[in-house]
């Protein structure tokens, strides 16, 4: 992820709009909603013929949790794409869907679907989180959440040696940008709070709070609709024009 981050010439800022950061090195981004009882939070296509790389995410879940989906997806882009196609779960982000439609929330996959690691289940292949799924989140973390970063943040604002409040959490996550269940495996992590803590926060209503300090909280569920890319408009754009001068 700091060699990534390097190539790309991003420093250890936050990435502000990591959408556009994928579209502009190669993999195409479509946002749409699956349904509720659809577990599924991304998707990572690579058409080797054409040399063409896609990532679908869920725009149904929260801002926050597309953004590391994307992030994780990059991964898959950059170390896995002649595994796709690939499909990642809420449960290999650490997270259970809303509802499950009675499989429990495991990655089941059929027909040309490559699985990482796993068993045959009733005629399925049930798929955990194996050794390529952990690693895409682990770089998603880094890439999003530099850790030399997280630190100095953590020290400039609040001082060495100070124990983090919930709310100096969620001051921290709105500077990164992600979720605050991200931010607290990151900064446990990292020994910025201890595991005891981070088993308290975690059980904490983060939306709640963080509207209430902040006025605002990209956890919520906002409007579900689906989001194509500034290239696909502008592509859109020219094809329309064209055909009116033809």
């Amino acid at each position: 992820a700091a060699e990534e981050r390097r190539r790309l010439g991003l420093g250890d800022e936050p990435i502000r709009d990591i959408f556009a950061l994928l579209e502009r090195n190669g993999c195409r981004i479509l946002r749409r909603p699956f349904p509720e009882n659809v577990a599924i939070s991304g998707v990572f296509i690579f058409l080797e013929a054409q040399n063409a790389a896609f990532a679908l995410i869920n725009s149904a879940h929260t801002a926050c949790r597309q953004v590391f989906t994307a992030a994780h997806e990059y991964c898959h882009y950059l170390k896995d794409r002649h595994d796709a196609p690939l499909i990642d779960t809420l449960e290999i982000f650490g997270e259970k869907p809303r509802a499950i439609g009675g499989r429990g929330g495991s990655r089941l996959v059929t027909g040309g679907i490559k699985p990482m690691n796993g068993q045959l289940t009733n005629g399925l292949r049930e798929v955990g989180p194996g050794a390529k799924e952990q690693f895409a989140q682990v770089f998603a973390a880094h890439f999003l959440m530099p850790p030399a970063k997280v630190r100095e943040v953590v020290d400039k604002d609040f001082g060495s040696g100070r124990r983090l409040s919930f709310d100096d959490v969620l001051l921290i996550k709105r500077y990164f940008g992600t979720s605050a269940q991200a931010m607290l495996r990151t900064l446990r992590d990292l020994d910025l709070i201890s595991a005891a803590r981070y088993e308290d926060f975690l059980s904490l209503d983060p939306v709640a709070r963080e509207r209430e300090v902040f006025g605002a909280s990209a956890e919520e569920h906002g409007p579900v609709s689906s989001f194509v890319s500034d290239r696909y408009n502008l592509l859109v754009s020219e094809d329309t024009a064209r055909r009116k001068t033809t």
